[in-house]
């Protein structure tokens, strides 16, 4: 018997005993602890907001480790979008990740949509090993490629070098994502994508499982590597000192799937129930996107279905003379030249600009903490 037979024999029997189902529930009771650490919040929609996190995060885990985490067989999954949110989300995106390696060789082809901008990244390790599991293999705009006068498009993926549109796929590869940003995701048309092997044609062999045990394995592993390294980040927003904004690290940034052209601004906010936070700023004239919101504890942007809780270059209002004045608020102000932005119930979280293409360190504006009731009166 081979070794590869001789564990598949052994997923069966730990299947089969119910050791496989067991362990998996041990592992996401233990998961469900990490949320209670003592500098997490915990106010009633902080700790209901953290509950629902963990379900998002597995049913996220589903999505692209169980259904469609092998590389052998890639399939492209939304993986942040309104009910799906980690790692400080970015409203104006969407995401589609799917499971590549440098072993296999692929097609991704489609339309490019509406979006302000298109951008296709490899990644390198996993969230599962934490903040040093990621690394950034390449990042092509898909703009700089060739794309037909109809917006189709077709790019190949692999170690070995193509004519054509070509991204390499280097050691180590794990990871396609391509990022969607729109000035406005309610009008603008999202793009077509599509992505399979050109290197095999044979469909995939029954599911196995060994498999589906290390599927689940995997799951846990990236939970836990995610739990840890947004919670983390989370604390170090919330020790600094409140309502101010710092510049992003670079490095960080590109460890765990940062945008090479993006910079950030970002603190931990504080207002208390009659305090309105009020950011005026100007915006740079070299940044051709922009954007700023207002996130929880768990990395979730706020439900933005539903609540104004941000805004970007081309949403924002602007004042006679350019600038750009926030209100950060439970209420709109109802003020001329004020751009509301809901603190959708919460007293605290994470605030962040997004700047792109910036020639220079990120500006981060001096918020002023002032009564809600005296906006009116402010010059």
């Amino acid at each position: 018997m081979s070794d590869d037979d001789a564990r598949q024999d052994e997923a069966h029997r730990a299947m089969a005993s119910g050791e496989v189902w067991a362990n998996f529930c041990d592992e996401l009771k233990s998961l469900g602890a990490e949320i209670l650490r003592p500098t997490a919040p915990k106010s009633p929609v902080d700790l209901a907001e953290g509950h629902r996190f963990l379900t998002r995060m597995l049913r996220s885990a589903f999505e692209l480790i169980v259904e469609s985490g092998d590389a052998a067989v890639p399939a492209l999954t939304v993986s942040l979008h309104e009910t799906m949110k980690l790692g400080w989300d970015n409203p104006d995106n969407v995401h589609l990740n799917a499971y590549v390696s440098e072993a296999f060789e692929y097609r991704l082809h489609g339309r490019r949509g509406d979006a302000h901008r298109v951008t296709i990244a490899i990644y390198g390790g996993s969230y599962g090993k934490g903040e040093q599991g990621r690394d950034t293999v390449a990042f092509v705009d898909l703009d700089e490629l060739e794309i037909a006068p109809d917006g189709s498009f077709e790019v190949r993926l692999s170690a070995r070098e193509q004519p054509g549109n070509w991204i390499r796929l280097g050691p180590g590869s794990t990871t396609l994502m391509i990022r969607q940003t729109f000035w406005d995701r309610r009008t603008d048309r999202p793009g077509e994508f599509r992505i399979e092997r050109t290197d095999a044609t044979a469909p995939p062999p029954p599911l196995d499982p060994g498999a589906v045990a290390a599927a689940l394995r995997r799951t846990t592993r990236y939970l836990r590597g995610s739990n840890k390294l947004f919670f983390d980040y989370a604390d170090a927003f919330a020790a600094r000192a409140p309502n101010a904004f710092e510049p992003s690290d670079p490095e960080g940034m590109r460890r765990n799937q940062g945008i090479p052209f993006n910079q950030m601004s970002s603190g931990w906010w504080r207002l208390a129930a009659d305090e309105a936070a009020v950011i005026d700023f100007r915006p740079p004239r070299e940044c051709p996107y922009w954007m700023f919101v207002l996130s929880n504890y768990w990395g979730e942007s706020f439900d933005y279905r539903h609540h104004p809780i941000h805004t970007n270059a081309r949403l924002a209002t602007r004042r006679p003379d350019g600038s750009v004045r926030i209100v950060v608020a439970q209420r709109d102000p109802g003020l001329p030249g004020v751009q509301w932005i809901s603190t959708a119930g919460h007293r605290e979280g994470v605030w962040q600009f997004r700047w792109y293409d910036l020639d220079g360190p990120p500006p981060c504006p001096e918020p002023r903490i002032v009564a809600a009731d005296g906006l009116a009166s402010l010059s």
